[in-house]
């Protein structure tokens, strides 16, 4: 984790990402996902329209969406950490690796299953 904010977007997401969220002064993962919760079709929109002004390669806005939704799928795990870290008292935070997010995850669903 990189800087005093740990969630910020710089620590979870790539340089261009942030660039298009701060375009929309986001800066942080719960900023983020709590903009992507209410305006997650309006945000599809302006990255479609983002991309297209840098002449970067353009998807269309059903991609921009699916997209989005990674973002807001990676941030989720992350936010969670940092969360249940501050809550235990950990002052130096880890960035969690989402591959052991996920696996915690599936695990935690088969043990409720039994």
């Amino acid at each position: 984790v990189t800087g005093p904010e740990p969630s910020a977007l710089e620590n979870i997401l790539r340089s261009w990402q942030v660039m298009f969220l701060h375009s929309l002064s986001i800066s942080d993962a719960v900023s983020f996902v709590y903009s992507y919760k209410h305006q997650a079709a309006e945000m599809a929109k302006e990255l479609f329209h983002w991309r297209t002004t840098r002449n970067m390669t353009s998807f269309r806005p059903s991609l921009c969406a699916v997209a989005l939704h990674v973002w807001n799928r990676t941030c989720q795990p992350v936010i969670k950490s940092i969360f249940e870290q501050q809550a235990t008292g950990i002052k130096k935070l880890d960035r969690p690796d989402l591959l052991q997010v996920r696996l915690a995850t599936e695990t935690r669903k088969v043990l409720m299953e039994q």
